[in-house]
């Protein structure tokens, strides 16, 4: 397969892609692993690694390497252009769904700005939204219809009714800190408002917050719509009520092949894996059986941790680097200890200081602070005992589907 044939296929398959030599750099917004697969199944002699290059692997065929990025992460903010142009366009199909019975044509689009309330012009979404945008509108506002049709909304994207909830939730996590990002709370990147529906957005906490919201979002009134790209859209509910998924914890390893040779640390459940370790700033990635299901950074499993065990002894990320690189002498005995109490738990065998200590010390400080963190939370989750409380917990703040998340539609 030569340059030609290679770009000629991802042509075809409407990806967007960047060209520097033999490397092709494929951005977009929908499942990435999912679209590596495809490259695997399709392009001759092609082989899917999940591990180098990028979080989520890579593909190589012939000479050829290829990467899939998100579409947000271009140094130029041209991504983040598309991402707003894209998400303000599915409020206008929306739009041409319920008011022009579907006619996406320019005329129809035209007619229907008059029901949405978005940061991007209509010249923007009308000649600047790539075809596999539009066509994930076209799908997304079909199944959104078909659902949500017996009501008349606005649709909403960057508005002042958008800038309004965002103070809101701001205003709370400034107060209570339950949150890393807005999108653990809500990952809208679209609202529904009922036409003639003017929501009252004072509220003293998330728990206020979220059971006005769900009132609302059960009638219809008010809904958070997070987006993926598709080409044949569902609709699926989250958190519209208490109720959240709960999963079972399987086990963990302090390294897959060895405690030494990597700095990851693991804990199984039914369903997939989670890997912690530092990217650099240490945090844990939902892995699932084919897919990745979001992140949790340091904070939260601190603060999941402790609904359930004391975490007085589980230091910040700063204070415990600052530790390491002064080589105080109280980090090290800390992080032998959590080494000592998660082998032990593993039913495994110890090494004693020295050895333990000499591995240690030739590795750097981004592995340290990763295998340190590891063995703290693999220590303290098995000394609390509610282990599929604490996996469940974990999972669902990754997946912004937390006791305190707020509900939303999900459209893939």
């Amino acid at each position: 397969m030569d340059n030609n044939e290679l770009e000629s296929f991802l042509s075809t398959n409407n990806y967007n892609y960047e060209v520097k030599g033999n490397k092709y750099v494929i951005r977009t917004d929908a499942n990435r692993i999912d679209i590596m697969k495809n490259l695997e199944t399709n392009l001759p002699g092609a082989k899917y690694s999940p591990t180098g290059y990028s979080s989520v692997g890579h593909v190589r065929t012939g000479k050829f390497l290829l990467l899939v990025k998100p579409i947000n992460t271009g140094g130029s903010g041209a991504g983040a252009a598309i991402t707003a142009i894209g998400e303000s366009a599915q409020c206008l199909y929306c739009a041409a769904k319920w008011y022009r019975k579907g006619d996406y044509s320019s005329a129809g689009l035209t007619d229907a700005m008059k029901f949405v309330q978005v940061s991007s012009s209509l010249d923007e979404m009308l000649n600047k939204l790539p075809e596999n945008w539009r066509n994930s509108c076209v799908a997304s506002a079909e199944a959104l219809h078909n659902r949500y049709g017996n009501k008349k909304y606005i649709f909403h994207r960057g508005s002042g009714l958008v800038n309004n909830i965002e103070a809101t939730y701001t205003k709370l996590n400034k107060e209570f800190r339950k949150f890393t990002n807005i999108n653990k709370w809500s990952p809208a990147d679209i609202w529904m408002a009922e036409v003639g529906f003017n929501p009252n957005l004072q509220h003293e906490g998330f728990m206020e917050l979220n059971g006005y919201l769900n009132v609302n979002a059960n009638d219809h009134k008010l809904v958070g719509v997070s987006l993926k790209q598709t080409k044949t859209a569902s609709v699926k509910e989250i958190n519209f009520n208490r109720d959240r998924s709960t999963y079972q914890y399987e086990g963990f390893t302090l390294g897959k092949r060895g405690f030494y040779q990597a700095k990851d640390v693991y804990m199984m459940y039914n369903g997939g894996e989670i890997q912690f370790r530092g990217f650099p700033t240490w945090q844990g990635e939902i892995k699932g059986k084919f897919a990745n299901h979001g992140k949790i950074s340091g904070g939260p499993v601190r603060e999941i941790l402790s609904n359930y065990h004391d975490t007085a002894h589980f230091p910040t990320q700063q204070k415990a680097a600052a530790d390491m690189k002064r080589k105080d002498s109280s980090f090290y005995s800390d992080f032998y200890e959590w080494y000592v109490t998660a082998t032990k738990y593993s039913g495994s065998r110890p090494d004693d200081f020295k050895t333990w200590y000499t591995n240690i010390s030739k590795k750097d400080a981004n592995w340290q602070i990763s295998k340190y963190f590891g063995c703290l939370l693999i220590s303290t989750a098995h000394s609390a005992g509610v282990l599929d409380d604490i996996t469940s917990d974990m999972i669902n703040y990754a997946a912004s589907q937390s006791r305190l998340s707020a509900p939303f539609i999900k459209v893939s």
